[in-house]
């Protein structure tokens, strides 16, 4: 089995604490990102309906005024002042793009805009398009959307009524159209800012989440060397009993299971040695107790391994028995004088006895 790659537990415990933390952070940055665009989503929309909002109370207002100031000049047919106030009106204020006051045949008086500041119109068109026709059919001021191109226009519009007679009668209405052009470069600034903002909180939780990990790092190696040195040095300890050594104390070096498991290993190394420091005078005293059994029994004694090799161990009387000068030194089939035909069968057998052997009873053997 292929050996694993050796990983120490200080190794462990750093990279798995900073994989931890590295991935709350992730977890909470991206919170975080995400609660910012959902916050600047929502100051766009917000700023954009306060906006649009006065700019249509500023467009009401122009045309509920305007219309009130017509009524003399719509009456006595005075083209020239109805003139000069629509053109006035849409040079001093950049958001309007034109100015129209058509009488009730939808007759076009003035059409001011920035190609024709001054409004006056060399024949009286008659206006047909579809806010003209809309625009000539109201009874109260209201305004409609309308694009141009890519650009949106509001036109806001509004009769001129006035008594005739205890009789209301329109005699004509007055048109703006205001651009939300600057309405969408403040939505634009308000946009910047708020993505100015966010990009500056996520540096600032970059810069913080970059120290949090280098600090934590230099805490948890601190704590992680704090925790696996005692393991070092019982790992050097059991490196030096593994080697044969049993005379270097195990020292406890914390006060916790490391600690305990120090102790053990202690008195493990105090029990081995107490046990190995007089086992080779017992193998001694064994062996020779063999020997002598062997040098004074009346019995020709052998053994042999499963490969078929005598051991050099036999009894002295053995030599003569079997007529060899050295049994340990000779073959199998020279001391049980085999031919090959018994070879074989004696080969056969030690085959059967070395696949068997832990398994099967000796007898049956």
């Amino acid at each position: 089995m292929k050996k694993a790659k050796f990983v120490s537990i200080k190794t462990r415990l750093i990279s798995n604490t900073m994989l931890i933390v590295s991935i709350i952070f992730i977890l909470v940055l991206t919170a975080i990102s995400v609660m910012s665009l959902q916050n600047v989503d929502k100051n766009v929309k917000t700023s954009e309906q306060n906006i649009r909002h006065a700019l249509i109370t500023k467009g009401k207002t122009l045309v509920n005024n305007n219309s009130m100031a017509m009524r003399g000049m719509a009456a006595d047919y005075a083209i020239t002042a109805v003139q000069d106030l629509v053109s006035s009106t849409v040079q001093e204020d950049p958001d309007i793009e034109y100015g129209i006051y058509m009488d009730a045949d939808r007759r076009a008086w003035v059409n001011a805009s920035s190609q024709n500041p001054s409004g006056k119109m060399e024949n009286a068109d008659f206006l047909n398009d579809p806010i003209s026709q809309w625009a000539s059919l109201l009874t109260a001021p209201a305004y409609q959307n309308m694009t141009y191109g890519d650009e949106e226009i509001i036109e806001f519009a509004a009769p001129v009524i006035i008594m005739e007679e205890e009789e209301e009668e329109i005699m004509g209405v007055i048109r703006y159209g205001l651009s939300t052009h600057s309405m969408q470069q403040a939505l634009t600034e308000v946009l910047e800012n708020c993505n100015r903002e966010r990009n500056q909180v996520i540096g600032i939780l970059l810069l913080l989440g970059v120290l949090s990990l280098a600090l934590t790092y230099f805490i948890i190696w601190r704590v992680a060397s704090t925790i696996t040195h005692p393991i070092g040095l019982l790992v050097q300890s059991t490196k030096v009993i593994s080697d044969g050594n049993y005379d270097v104390e195990v020292q406890r070096e914390s006060d916790d299971e490391i600690g305990n498991l120090a102790e053990d290993f202690e008195t493990m190394r105090v029990t081995i040695q107490k046990y190995t420091r007089h086992l080779q005078d017992l193998v001694d005293e064994k062996m020779q107790q063999v020997n002598d059994i062997l040098n004074n029994i009346d019995h020709g004694l052998f053994t042999i391994n499963l490969d078929g090799t005598v051991n050099k161990e036999y009894s002295v009387r053995a030599n003569e028995i079997l007529k060899v000068k050295d049994v340990a030194s000779s073959s199998l089939p020279e001391l049980l004088r085999l031919d090959s035909k018994q070879q074989k069968a004696f080969h056969i057998w030690m085959e059967l006895v070395h696949k068997r052997h832990e398994k099967q009873r000796w007898k049956k053997l």
